[in-house]
């Protein structure tokens, strides 16, 4: 039988062994004793039974052995118990949720307000904090103000305080200020982050809260205003208005313009800028103040056309323009039921002070009907006209108050009624000012504007349209008034001068050549002054202040000065510009009796960078009478023959004095 077998017979249910009686044996020690038995001495006693028994004890031995290990694990548990109560009554607990980080912050704000942020931060645990540190994170819209405490480092987009160590049961509270710059459509998150390391423990750890805002308004208030109805080649008018209507002032605001189709620019009542003249800056506007832009130009268009201005205000951030509010208003292209216009003599546009201005206004009325109560107006602007020179014909008057020439249907029949196609005109005369007053904001590039315009109650327009039709507008630019002197002194302290006076034949006397250029009103560039030298005078090479852009050509005996540029103001509120040079005269014979010419008539020529006009002086020439040195006469002038003592007692005595006195001073060589 395999082994296999018999162990499943074994130990199967079905097996007997358990039932089978066991044999006894004469050495068994559970058997009765026999005549064949062992001595009695090594006898056992004998079994109760003669049944085997399953021993399931255990010894001895093995009993110590449990003993044993049953003291050691119970010494272990006793000594694990009593270290934990020992660790539980000694030891503080530390929980992170007892450390407590919020931020307070309103739920609504408007832009430019000023937010306040709260930050409080509590360690509420029995132990203390190591190394606080906290960090405040605020939106990219948000600019920070200032802090309290004072933060140890604050940047574009966040502050960070270093808190240090903070007690058991110990509390602080952070103040964070500022504002929204921008207006996102979401709302706007604050993040704070605590990082710290509790007193009894070596680990760091974190706690993060946010908090959300929204910006539901902007306020300011944009009102835009333009012209309803012109025609085309009309003039037109917008009027843009911004209010701060907040408690705080608004810095860096920008007004876009967009211009409709066929717009031209004429004057605007504040600076524009962009390459396109379509942005207006606003640098501050304080709270509850009011900033206005008139503008004036020219529209042009079909018949039916929307001329559409579009405004838009807010502010430049590195992401581009963020826009706050958007207006517009229309101008609808009409055929005008009276159509009007002005001109001025030889069609002006570049003026010069003192001009003579003589204005003609034309009027025609295309309607089919009869137009009574009219009013012509026209629209004086800018510093540049004398107001004092105006004279109105044909019934008008000048209205002081609005700068306005008017002439009414009350005291100009013609303009009582304007049947179908009639047609009239008007006129009036201005200067232009002599005198032009500089101010802070303004010292070059004087214009001035005319515009024209007639009304009338009874003037057939769409309902709800304007009454007033437009004509054009004129544009005048002052030119620059620039100014030349040239005079010729012996008695001079520039460069001194010797050599007999009067000046004698044969003899060699030096004299001085003074030019002096001023400007007013426009810059000029490209300046060329010139003059030719007469016979028998010569070029001495000496000139102050400096030889820059002097030249004599000695083929041509001319001598030149250029200059790059002569600024608006020079000899007014700048320096004159201004050249000495040193010229000899040495007489022929032929001269006797006679004041030679010192130098030719002087030339100055420049362009105007204002107004593009080539601006041309002359300066007559200088003999050697010397009109304009005081210590000269006109007999001292003339020529002279050697022997002649009429001046020479005189000449002798004035020289010296003059030499002396020129000895202190040097030109430049």
């Amino acid at each position: 039988m395999r082994l296999q077998d018999l162990r499943q017979r074994l130990y199967s249910k079905q097996s007997d062994i358990e039932s089978r009686k066991p044999q006894t044996d004469a050495y068994d020690p559970r058997s009765k004793s026999d005549g064949t038995s062992p001595p009695e001495d090594t006898a056992q006693p004998a079994a109760e039974n003669n049944e085997w028994k399953v021993e399931t004890g255990t010894t001895k031995k093995q009993k110590t052995l449990l003993v044993l290990v049953a003291s050691v694990v119970a010494g272990i548990i006793i000594l694990g118990g009593g270290g934990y109560i020992v660790y539980r009554v000694f030891k503080k607990d530390f929980k992170q949720q007892q450390v407590q980080l919020k931020i307070d912050v309103p739920p609504a704000v408007n832009l430019n307000d000023e937010v306040v942020l709260s930050i409080p931060f509590a360690n509420n645990n029995p132990v203390g904090l190591k190394d606080v540190h906290l960090v405040v994170n605020v939106p990219p819209n948000f600019v920070i103000a200032s802090t309290n405490p004072q933060a140890d480092s604050t940047g574009t987009g966040n502050a960070e305080w270093s808190l240090g160590n903070v007690a058991p049961q110990q509390s602080k509270s952070l103040e964070l200020r500022g504002r929204f710059t921008g207006r996102d459509e979401d709302s706007a998150s604050f993040k704070a982050t605590a990082i710290y390391t509790p007193s009894n423990m070596n680990s760091k750890f974190q706690n993060d809260i946010t908090a959300s805002t929204k910006v539901i308004g902007v306020p300011l208030s944009l009102f835009v205003d333009g012209t309803r109805t012109a025609a085309s080649g009309y003039a037109i008018s917008y009027q843009i208005s911004v209010r701060n209507n907040g408690g705080d002032p608004f810095q860096n605001l920008k007004v876009n313009l967009t211009f409709p189709q066929g717009f031209s620019l004429v004057n605007s009542s504040e600076p524009l800028v962009g390459d396109s003249k379509n942005g207006w800056s606003i640098p501050t506007i304080l709270s509850n103040e009011e900033k206005v832009l008139k503008i004036d130009g020219k529209i042009e268009g079909n018949v039916g056309d929307q001329k559409i201005l579009t405004v838009s205000i807010g502010q430049d951030d590195p992401a581009g323009f963020k826009e706050y509010i958007e207006k517009n208003t229309s101008t609808e292209i009409t055929t005008p039921p009276i159509v009007i216009s002005q001109a001025v003599d030889n069609d002006k546009t570049v003026v010069h002070k003192g001009d003579p201005m003589n204005f003609s206004i034309n009027y025609a009325n295309k309607a089919d009907r009869a137009i009574g109560q009219a009013i012509v107006k026209l629209k004086l602007d800018g510093p540049i006209f004398d107001l004092g020179s105006i004279e109105v014909e044909d019934g008008g008057w000048y209205d002081s108050n609005n700068k306005e020439i008017v002439w009414q249907g009350g005291q100009v029949p013609a303009l009582a009624m304007i049947n179908p196609g009639d047609t009239g005109k008007l006129s009036f005369r201005i200067k232009i000012a002599d005198f032009i007053p500089f101010t802070n904001d303004k010292k070059s590039n004087f214009s001035g504007q005319t515009t024209v315009s007639i009304e009338s109650p009874e003037m057939p327009t769409p309902i709800g349209a304007n009454k007033v039709v437009t004509g054009n507008t004129l544009e005048f630019k002052l030119s620059s008034a620039a100014g030349m002197t040239s005079a010729v002194f012996y008695s001079d302290g520039t460069i001194p001068n010797s050599g007999p006076i009067p000046p004698t034949v044969g003899k060699k006397t030096t004299y001085t050549v003074h030019w002096t250029l001023t400007n007013a009103f426009n810059d000029l560039r490209g300046v060329e002054v010139k003059t030719v030298l007469p016979y028998g005078v010569d070029w001495e090479d000496r000139v102050f202040p400096s030889k820059t852009g002097v030249e004599y050509n000695k083929q041509t005996r001319e001598i030149t000065w250029n200059l790059e540029r002569i600024p608006a103001g020079a000899g007014i509120d700048k320096p004159s510009s201004s050249l000495v040079f040193q010229v000899s005269l040495t007489p022929t014979d032929d001269m006797a009796g006679k004041s030679p010419g010192l130098i030719s008539d002087t030339t100055f020529k420049g362009t105007d960078t204002f107004t593009q006009e080539i601006v041309s002086l002359t300066a007559k020439g200088t003999n050697a009478s010397l009109p304009d040195d005081k210590s000269m006469n006109e007999d001292m002038g003339r020529v002279i023959r050697p022997g002649d003592e009429t001046y020479s007692q005189y000449s002798d005595t004035s020289q010296s004095d003059t030499n002396q006195t020129n000895n202190n001073t040097n030109g430049n060589q």
